[in-house]
């Protein structure tokens, strides 16, 4: 059973959200290490999870209806396992974040640019963003 703390605090919420990424590297140099998200996130196929030793992202797709901590379908998790704090939205909710970090990340490893942008692109149309 999951007894994590829904987050509803829209500046607790961003600042999660922002750990996350930080902890899958996309605010580092000379690092591939977003690519383990970005790969996860492409296809239905992926394991649909990915984080580090504290914070951790999963996709609806990893847990079945039958499961404890199934969200529901298209959405994703982000939980805060120091606070016990989780963030739940929507995938199209979740993918502005997704972009807007794999962009500062193309500022900062521009070698990688084209790479990031056909992740993103395949992310886009499985999350069903317009």
């Amino acid at each position: 059973m999951n007894d994590n703390i829904q987050v509803v605090n829209k500046e607790r919420k961003e600042w999660i959200i922002n750990q996350l990424f930080l902890s899958m590297g996309f605010l580092d140099l000379d690092t591939r290490r977003p690519f383990r998200m970005l790969s996860e996130f492409q296809f239905e196929s992926g394991n649909n999870i990915c984080g580090s030793e504290f914070i951790g992202c999963a996709l609806s797709a990893y847990y079945t209806p039958d499961e404890d901590y199934y969200i529901g379908e298209n959405k994703v998790s982000i939980s805060y396992d120091i606070t016990n704090e989780e963030v739940i939205m929507e995938e199209q909710e979740f993918y502005p974040y997704v972009e807007q970090y794999s962009m500062e990340y193309v500022k900062n490893n521009p070698d990688f640019k084209d790479e990031v942008e056909e992740c993103l692109r395949n992310i886009k149309k499985r999350f069903k963003v317009e």
